[in-house]
């Protein structure tokens, strides 16, 4: 189903917060994509549990119109069908199969925003300077273009699956049981001293 919606930046968080707010059941999820985004508006791409939180999804509805948001349901599978062919699978990226959209060794690039968009690897690495950039591929997190040393994050790949995790949880609690097992999730003082801290210094000293 898409998603008609104006101040893309700010409703995109706010859809996963409401969304988790509004949940009536715990095993409730969502996966968001944004598409045909602007500057005034754009859609965004909901995948949720089958037949579990349409009664969620209108609520977060309610809720952005509520506040004055232009928000509309514009596609939902229970309520306006399947296409007569079904789903058809047009990229499998693991097997080798890509749409016609993307090619071999293009990668997907996203933001806290909710702005994405597929391009060469080492051309994403290239341009996205202005953040703090996770590369999930080869474990590695960038601040300004520049590649983090182990002096300065001691183990990068623990700190982007804390760093995943956490994003995709914002505005709930995570229980260290959800962290990647490792001694750094199994003590607080580790996250704070090899992870939190470390990443915190190194923004304020950027941005």
């Amino acid at each position: 189903m898409s998603f008609s919606y104006q101040r893309e930046n700010k409703l995109f968080f706010a859809l996963q917060y409401l969304f988790y707010r509004y949940r009536q059941f715990e095993d409730e999820e969502i996966g968001i994509l944004p598409f045909n985004t602007g500057k005034i508006g754009g859609s965004l791409f909901f995948v949720m549990k089958n037949g579990k939180s349409r009664a969620t999804i209108q609520k977060v509805l309610d809720h952005l119109r509520s506040e004055g948001h232009i928000a509309s349901l514009d596609y939902a599978s229970w309520r306006d069908g399947y296409a007569s062919d079904g789903v058809q699978l047009e990229q499998f990226v693991t097997q080798k199969l890509y749409s016609d959209y993307t090619r071999e060794g293009n990668v997907l690039f996203s933001d806290t925003s909710g702005t994405s968009y597929f391009g060469d690897y080492e051309e994403v690495i290239e341009n996205e300077k202005d953040c703090i950039l996770l590369d999930t591929i080869r474990g590695k997190i960038y601040i300004c273009g520049n590649k983090l040393t182990s002096k300065e994050i001691h183990s990068q790949n623990t700190t982007i699956d804390m760093m995943k995790i956490l994003m995709e949880n914002i505005g709930k609690e995570v229980s260290n049981s959800k962290l990647p097992v490792s001694t750094y999730s199994q003590n607080k003082n580790e996250i704070l001293g090899k992870v939190v801290i470390p990443i915190r210094k190194l923004a304020k000293e950027h941005f």
